[in-house]
């Protein structure tokens, strides 16, 4: 579970990780505490790979992100969500860090005979 300080609200935590088998997407869950959702519009951007999603869902006050590969890069990554609201209103949750390892050189499965 990843906890930021917050100044001005409280924490915003990532409550659960779920890898779903059928669509092979990871999602990250997101409590954002004291911070209103209602007719929001939320986003998330990613830094260093400076991509913004589309809207993402919200249900009964938790974010859904979904993580795709094309968000991330090896090394520290940034992800911040956007809160919009009228026509120019924006607020930003703090920046979330994580740290992505490069992946394990996998071997070559031997071979069964029949």
């Amino acid at each position: 579970m990843v906890v930021l300080d917050m100044t001005k609200k409280t924490d915003v935590r990532i409550t659960h990780k779920h890898y779903s088998l059928e669509n092979g997407i990871f999602t990250l869950q997101i409590d954002v505490g004291d911070y209103d959702l209602t007719n929001k519009i939320i986003t998330a951007k990613f830094s260093p790979k400076e991509v913004e999603t589309g809207n993402l869902d919200v249900i009964d006050g938790i974010i859904n992100l979904p993580i795709y590969s094309n968000l991330l890069k090896s090394g520290v990554n940034y992800i911040q969500l956007n809160f919009r609201w009228d026509e120019n209103k924006l607020e930003q949750s703090p920046k979330m860090m994580w740290n992505i390892s490069p992946s394990l050189t996998a071997t070559e499965a031997a071979q069964e005979d029949v």
